[in-house]
């Protein structure tokens, strides 16, 4: 099923008994008003470092390769995935984040639904999160509350690194926006019944078609005469004109062996 999680958070507070309302009100005006995106699983479109212990000196010293401003397409957008517990995919938490473009960079809050029993449990997080122009990451408290989520600065942390990853895909010319509308025929039935409509969302595809051409003219492949089988990371490539993503991909001489390598952030 195709997700609108930003559709059924706004559903699932009409009527609800929360006795404070001020967030959920305010993120609910964020969605309304959000250019919303669909990411694949784990937020995670260019896999630029180690993503299973995010730091913010692994953002400063490996994002600015690869995103030349800190700034969304759009001032206002809603970034949805699911992210699935390692030890139980069956397990999972949807996330929503909120991200805005300011002077001083990027500012964002997290809306997380997790589902017991049938039930949507929805969490307006507490702490929200800043990027400014120089990469730097900071988290605080939004609206004066004073009880953080335990661990919520490593969720912070991990976030942003979705948001520039998000912006560094934009920036590749052969990943390319398309917009998935939401179904009209639903959404009039929807309506009628009182329920929230579904909204449009777009979304980001690589553009297989499209092949890299080096300074050389010729196409992106590694000399592999030399070198044993591996793996090759994925990892982006700058032109003098244009920045693309290369998929990650098995090169080399199998006949010479096999290399197995592990990705480790300094």
């Amino acid at each position: 099923m195709i997700s609108n999680y930003c559709s059924d958070y706004l559903e699932d507070l009409v009527g609800t008994h929360e006795e404070d309302m001020r967030l959920p009100k305010i993120n609910s005006q964020r969605i309304r008003q959000s250019v919303k995106f669909r990411l694949p699983d784990s937020g995670i479109i260019l896999d630029v470092v180690n993503s299973n212990n995010i730091r913010i000196d692994d953002i400063k010293a490996k994002m600015p390769g690869v995103v030349s401003h800190v700034k969304l397409p759009y001032d206002q957008v809603a970034l949805e995935y699911v992210m699935h517990n390692p030890e139980d995919r069956d397990k999972k938490t949807h996330l929503i984040i909120l991200a805005t473009n300011t002077e001083d960079g990027i500012t964002f809050n997290l809306i997380a639904r997790t589902i017991k029993n049938g039930v949507n449990n929805w969490t307006d997080f507490k702490l929200g999160g800043m990027i400014d122009a120089d990469f730097d990451v900071r988290y605080g408290l939004i609206d004066g509350d004073t009880s953080p989520e335990e661990g919520g600065d490593v969720v912070i942390f991990y976030n942003a690194y979705v948001i520039l990853c998000f912006i560094a895909a934009l920036e590749c010319s052969n990943v390319v926006e398309e917009t998935k509308l939401a179904p009209t025929k639903l959404n009039k039935s929807r309506v009628k019944k009182g329920k929230e409509p579904l909204f449009d969302y777009k979304v980001l595809t690589l553009d297989t078609k499209s092949k890299a051409i080096n300074n050389n003219g010729d196409t992106n492949t590694e000399r592999t005469h030399t070198k044993r089988e591996h793996l090759r990371r994925g990892h982006i490539r700058r032109y003098e004109h244009k920045t693309i993503w290369i998929n990650p991909c098995v090169v080399g001489d199998k006949i010479k062996g096999s290399l197995k390598k592990d990705y480790l952030v300094t």
